[in-house]
């Protein structure tokens, strides 16, 4: 069932899809799994264009008001959430890459003193 029935019917099933992406994205986030959250982002981005595009059209009074106003605020605090994590786990690959970089130089090091 709908939790947003007050919303126009034809917008419900579009605010549905977001939220859905949105965990979906959550989710994936969660697991490192970057690349279905780009994948996953990228069909989402249009779709709140769409959606978001005209908000006078999108409500049938304060109580859809209300309720939008909830759920434009999930997806932004999950939204944060993804991007800490990104944010997170672009500094553990550059610690990855930094070691990998000291090995390098290391088996380099070695290489030439064996020589």
């Amino acid at each position: 069932m709908n939790t947003i029935m007050p919303i126009k019917v034809e917008r419900a099933a579009s605010i549905d899809t977001i939220m859905e992406m949105t965990r979906v994205m959550n989710e994936a986030s969660s697991s490192g799994d970057w690349d279905v959250v780009t994948e996953v982002e990228q069909k989402r981005q249009p779709l709140i264009r769409t959606f978001f595009g005209d908000l006078s059209q999108l409500v049938d009074g304060p109580k859809s008001s209300d309720i939008l106003q909830q759920q434009i605020q999930k997806i932004q605090t999950t939204d944060q959430e993804i991007m800490q994590r990104a944010d997170q786990a672009r500094i553990e690959a550059g610690k990855d890459l930094q070691s990998i970089s000291k090995g390098q130089r290391v088996s380099q090091a070695y290489i030439q003193n064996q020589a």
